[in-house]
């Protein structure tokens, strides 16, 4: 791609001028005997040397004109103090004084007298006069050579066209900025002014056009094959673009007439289209990501640790409330899952896992789904290897997003089938919860309350949280969530029988309720009451068959001594719900264990080796099989 190059050197140095006095005359007084006396008015420097350049100008503070008799006769010192300082410099019949004189005195005889005028009120590109008295001098003109700059003008107009011959069209633009930025007030007369004007569109035109066909050029590539290769030279254009417009924008605000500000459109124009094209082509490029969602399987690693992780970030949930716009998979979850945080960092898949989290939170802005049809039609073509029920919930989730709430509660209780996990399951409960709070309408003053004393309890401040639960069950007592949270706040206490009577209230409120349940249960097996449990396990499963309860039943028939039963359990239940759960095998092996089946344990426990090699539970149960 070939790019202009800043080359700010001069081609073409323009030689200072050095003109002939430009000089006027005007009547100075009568000769003694008849005649008149005139002075020679002409321009000089600061000594009456009349021959002088523009740069010679530039420099000097102040205008110099020489005032010299004219024939023969002389000055007099009285002069000085005379006529000579009545003496006015006219332009566009505005007077300028003198702001004093200097006398050139050569072989102790007052040749001239050299007077100086202000430069600031001097306009170099208008014709002056001098007056003494009623009398006027002939008006002359200043050469626009001897205009300060004059050099450094032309020089710059010249060192543009040489970069532009050779097409380089920015740096032949910086050769003019001179004219534009700052510029003296009698710019606009030089005489080549408008070659200028016409030679700054021109650099200006011809630069857009080459970075338009260094575009087109560079799009129809990346149409046909999008490669990050060229994709980076798209991003260097743009930048370049955007750079350069740092150096037009003051040019451009020059700018006025219809042709002029057209410039202005085709650049903006081009800006733009680079802008969105790179846009579109990132987004083509970072949504083929998502491909490997919708494409790879649980026998990759990648792809089975990103589905879990994503899961995890996506149903993580520690309050109950009425669903608005859905929630954004949040990056900074991870801090929630450090041991999948730190192997993200070790397989340096960071930056790769965190792009897909942002594409999958424009799907829902955009489409109003987190995955779509082709990664969901990926997991449902795998529910059989999955360890989890990550393709209900995803579905689920999709539905949430189109706030199509029925149907992602239908899903969302298909995944609770499944489940085997207790903290997925609690989790899970959550957003259902928040379900029914949506479409009950539940009043949001007691949401409030509910989740300002959730916020105590996860503070630390359990007091205080008891508090705002009780406030929440005296004013709203058909809500069941305050009820079973008061029962974890007495247990946490050591006050497990008032907690089940708070465990017991929540479930008579809202019989589906998992975590009284949960709780209830768990309670039980801690306390070594087996039987109990078991009861309250069979209670939940005929409204609740989930793979969950169905462990906990194999569970506490084990725990009873009753190996065949808990078998049974396990495999016409657990096993045909969820084959991937490790601490199924491990039940398995120790119930095969009990009834003297030595091998099938061993295989057994084989089995949960083969989903977790590194588990210590593993290598305990190996090394403890009896010989």
């Amino acid at each position: 791609m070939k790019r202009s190059r800043l080359i700010l050197l001069s081609f073409i140095l323009i030689m200072p001028l050095f003109l002939s006095a430009i000089s006027t005359s005007i009547f100075y007084d009568k000769k003694l005997f008849g005649g008149e006396n005139h002075l020679r008015i002409y321009l000089c420097d600061k000594s009456g040397n009349g021959d002088l350049s523009s740069i010679d100008l530039s420099k000097q503070d102040y205008v110099f004109f020489a005032y010299e008799p004219e024939n023969d006769w002389e000055l007099k010192e009285k002069d000085l103090k005379g006529k000579l300082n009545e003496i006015e410099l006219i332009q566009s019949g505005h007077r300028i004084s003198q702001d004093y004189l200097n006398p050139i005195i050569i072989d102790e005889k007052l040749q001239k007298v050299v007077a100086a005028y202000n430069k600031s009120e001097f306009e170099f590109h208008l014709p002056i006069n001098f007056k003494l008295g009623d009398i006027f001098s002939a008006k002359i003109s200043l050469s626009e050579e001897l205009w300060p700059d004059y050099e450094v003008y032309k020089n710059h107009l010249y060192n543009s066209m040489a970069h532009f011959k050779e097409e380089e069209y920015l740096a032949s633009f910086e050769q003019l900025e001179k004219f534009y930025l700052n510029p003296i007030p009698f710019l606009e007369h030089f005489s080549f002014y408008q070659d200028v004007v016409l030679q700054l569109q021109s650099s200006v035109k011809a630069w857009i056009a080459s970075e338009k066909m260094d575009y087109e050029l560079l799009n129809f590539d990346l149409t046909q094959d999008l490669q990050q290769e060229k994709l980076n030279e798209l991003i260097e254009l743009k930048n370049e673009i955007i750079d350069t417009e740092q150096s037009f924008s003051s040019y451009f605000n020059t700018l006025s007439e219809n042709d002029e500000i057209e410039i202005i459109q085709d650049f903006s124009d081009l800006k733009q289209t680079v802008i969105n094209s790179l846009d579109k082509h990132n987004s083509t490029l970072e949504r083929e990501k998502l491909n490997f969602l919708a494409s790879s399987n649980y026998y990759e690693y990648k792809f089975k640790f990103y589905i879990d992780l994503i899961c995890d970030l996506l149903i993580w949930k520690d309050t109950i409330e009425i669903f608005e716009d859905p929630d954004s998979l949040t990056i900074t979850k991870l801090s929630l899952f450090p041991d999948q945080k730190a192997e993200l960092e070790l397989l340096g898949w960071n930056e790769e896992f965190s792009l897909l989290i942002k594409l999958l939170n424009e799907n829902v802005s955009k489409e109003n789904y987190y995955f779509g049809p082709e990664i969901i039609e990926n997991l449902n073509s795998q529910i059989d290897l999955e360890p989890k029920p990550y393709a209900g919930i995803f579905s689920a989730f999709d539905h949430l997003a189109g706030k199509e709430y029925d149907q992602f509660a239908a899903r969302l209780n298909e995944a609770f089938i499944k489940c085997s996990e207790q903290k997925m399951l609690l989790d899970l409960e959550n957003w259902y919860l928040s379900y029914l709070c949506t479409v009950r309408s539940v009043e949001p003053a007691i949401l409030d309350l509910y989740q300002t004393a959730k916020g105590l309890e996860d503070t630390g401040q359990f007091e205080e949280a008891k508090l705002q639960y009780e406030i929440a069950v005296k004013t709203y007592h058909d809500f069941a969530p305050p009820w079973f949270s008061l029962g974890r706040l007495y247990y946490k206490d050591g006050e497990a029988y008032k907690a089940e009577i708070y465990f017991e209230k929540a479930i008579e409120l809202m019989p589906e309720y998992l975590a009284p349940r949960i709780f209830k249960i768990n309670f039980l097996i801690n306390r070594n009451e087996y039987q109990q449990s078991l009861t309250e396990i069979n209670s939940v499963l005929r409204e609740m068959p989930y793979w969950f309860f169905y462990y906990l039943k194999a569970k506490s028939l084990y725990e009873l001594k009753k190996y065949d039963d808990a078998l049974q359990v396990m495999v016409e239940y657990c096993l045909k719900l969820n084959k991937y759960d490790i601490e199924a095998y491990f039940l398995l092996g120790d119930i095969y264990l009990a009834l003297g089946h030595r091998n099938k344990a061993i295989e057994s426990y084989m089995e949960a080796g083969k989903l977790d090699p590194e588990n210590k539970k593993y290598v305990e149960k190996m090394n403890n099989i009896p010989k």
